[in-house]
């Protein structure tokens, strides 16, 4: 088989065949990480609800450690979560990061977005640093 013929693991930059069953013989992958990669870094969802002063700011993270991978390998499984957080939240003001930090200057910020648009926060990020 031929490098074409293949899909590019993000996570490890190897080939890899995705794996054909009749459910999913006509439609289009949307897998772009192969299956050991997907098991080695496994998504754990956490979530954080911080109150603002008239307003709340809750935080989705991906992941709990802070995997060194490209965060498109997941994308498929961020829309996912992208899609729950705006369906649930459809008043809400919805963030999306790579990594995040909190400090007091960006709650700041976030608290004072918050009161201008009269909305809760939500942000969804793969990893929230210490």
């Amino acid at each position: 088989m031929k490098n074409g013929d293949k899909m590019k693991c993000l996570a490890c930059k190897r080939y890899f065949n995705q794996k054909l069953k009749l459910s999913n013989l006509l439609q289009k992958s949307k897998y772009i990480i192969c299956d050991s990669c997907y098991l080695k870094y496994h998504i754990n969802i956490n979530v954080i609800n911080v109150p603002l002063n008239n307003y709340e700011l809750r935080i989705y993270s991906l992941f709990d450690k802070n995997y060194r991978i490209n965060s498109l390998a997941f994308s498929y499984e961020y829309s996912r979560l992208f899609n729950y957080v705006y369906c649930k939240d459809e008043k809400s003001i919805v963030l999306s990061f790579d990594k995040l930090r909190l400090n007091e200057t960006l709650l700041f910020i976030l608290d004072d977005l918050s009161t201008f648009y009269a909305k809760n926060i939500c942000i969804i990020c793969n990893y929230l640093l210490d």
